[in-house]
């Protein structure tokens, strides 16, 4: 159970510096740093291309990985060999070295931005700014509970990642379990804390400059980036949820939420906190894109680039003077901070690694004449292709194929094979596929934490508390597909 505690001018200078060192052992240490020299390695390659580095990059995340096996779960074990039973069959077939170094290029940024996001995490996550926004959002009334949850799931997930996920569903959650409500309430309300959550964390994958979809299949249409994507991203992040919010209407009319009664306030949150959160996201994307209209920097190298940097000065900013500890005592515990938090990222890393690689030399592999055949065979064009394939994408779910796998094979056998489809069309064809299989399958993080969290089957939390809203998205997609390129 959460601890009462009220906001003071006191909590809001505490950043960083306020939490105490603990002894890190020598593996933590080196894997961290392995990560860290990773991540240098693939920013410098985003900016400077170099052949020899993704290689290098692709070894280091293995030493890493190494490093860390013992947090690897039952899944990561699973893409390791899948993933390497891959390469091999791809180096049996005669698969070129310029093509090894193109997936290899492609593999490292995922692992390295959950890298550089990790320190933005670890920089933000104990500040009083989340505490009182994951308060404000958490604590609403019955009314206003889902809209804002699903908003502080989204600013949170594209900031803190799954951490941001995990610290709302556990203040959400303990605070629901210390109402006192009847049980059919209580069951009302843990459907609507899980849904709303999980929901506006899948929302990120639409539009976010951080987007794990993103990041990996906009390089694979070189004719679009993420900028002329943004438009088309936001449209289908709003449809998304707009939804969402309508389904859970439908599902919780006001006469079945009677009798509620809002969670029990553990801390006073603050509405400027969150907007306080959505001024940082702002910032870093917004320097992004000015960095790519005035000096053409990537925006991709721009993110990797910017967001360790934007860590270090919120370290700065709540270590100044007046703060606990002061500036070197602020920097000492950051740096202990974040090296436990790098070493703690195994399976993080090893997932996105072996998904993207497995997806990247599956799409190498199949003969892009019999996707084109059996397209052609199909007779899907334009429109009805991209509803095929979100749908594709959802179905696979049900197969255990993780969807970063299904998503990237998809869209490089189309590229291959040269069938004519716009580029946006493809990508939020994909990203509507992906968002609705993270609701419902059992190989994503999402899906997990808020089944372990509630003690229920992964059946219950996705697939019974989640089809309806699944089935009225994508039938709803297909009309959007057609308005904007109909």
């Amino acid at each position: 159970m959460l601890k009462r505690s009220v906001t003071t001018n006191d909590d809001r200078n505490r950043g960083p510096a306020a939490g105490l060192a603990v002894p890190l052992l020598p593996g933590q240490v080196v894997s961290s740093m392995v990560l860290v020299a990773a991540l240098v390695l693939s920013l410098i390659d985003l900016v400077r291309p170099n052949d020899l580095l993704p290689p290098v990059t692709v070894a280091l995340l293995g030493v890493a990985i190494c490093l860390m096996y013992r947090q690897l779960s039952v899944t990561a074990w699973i893409l390791v060999g899948l993933s390497l039973g891959t390469l091999a069959w791809a180096l049996w077939t005669g698969i070129g070295v310029a093509d090894l170094v193109m997936v290899a290029r492609r593999v490292v940024y995922l692992p390295t931005l959950i890298v550089a996001m990790t320190l933005l995490r670890v920089a933000l996550q104990e500040t009083a700014l989340v505490a009182d926004a994951g308060a404000y959002v958490v604590f609403q009334p019955p009314g206003r509970r889902y809209a804002l949850l699903a908003f502080g799931a989204h600013i949170f997930g594209i900031l803190l990642n799954i951490g941001g996920y995990m610290l709302l569903c556990a203040i959400a959650f303990t605070s629901q379990e210390t109402a006192k409500v009847s049980e059919r309430i209580a069951a009302i309300q843990k459907r609507r804390i899980s849904t709303a959550l999980m929901r506006g964390f899948a929302a990120t994958l639409f539009w976010s400059p951080f987007s794990v979809g993103l990041n990996i299949l906009l390089p694979l249409r070189p004719g679009i980036d993420w900028v002329t994507y943004l438009p088309y991203g936001l449209a289908g992040m709003v449809v998304y949820a707009g939804l969402g919010w309508i389904v859970d209407r439908f599902e919780n009319p006001r006469r079945a939420r009677a009798g509620a009664a809002p969670l029990v306030v553990e801390r006073q949150g603050r509405v400027s906190a969150l907007l306080g959160m959505v001024g940082i996201l702002a910032v870093i994307a917004g320097a992004g894109i000015l960095g790519n209209a005035l000096w053409g920097v990537q925006m991709r190298a721009a993110l990797l680039g910017l967001v360790p940097v934007v860590a270090i000065a919120w370290v700065l900013i709540f270590s100044m003077p007046g703060a606990v500890g002061g500036v070197p005592a602020g920097l000492r515990v950051f740096r202990t901070k974040a090296l436990a938090g790098l070493s703690a990222n195994g399976n993080e890393v090893t997932i996105m690694t072996t998904a993207a690689m497995l997806g990247l030399l599956l799409g190498l592999i199949v003969d892009p004449g019999l996707v084109q055949g059996l397209i052609l065979w199909t007779g899907l064009t334009d429109i009805w292709l991209a509803f095929a394939i979100a749908v594709a994408i959802f179905v696979s779910a049900f197969l255990w194929v993780p969807p970063l796998v299904a998503t990237t094979m998809i869209v490089m056998s189309v590229t291959a094979a040269g069938i004519p489809i716009a580029d946006a069309l493809l990508v939020l064809a994909v990203m509507s596929g992906w968002a609705t299989s993270m609701l419902v399958s059992p190989m994503t993080a999402t899906m997990v934490i808020a089944a372990t969290r509630l003690g229920l089957s992964t059946i219950t939390v996705g697939m019974k508390w989640n089809w309806l809203f699944s089935a009225v998205f994508l039938c709803a997609i297909g009309p959007v597909f057609w308005l904007i390129w109909g």
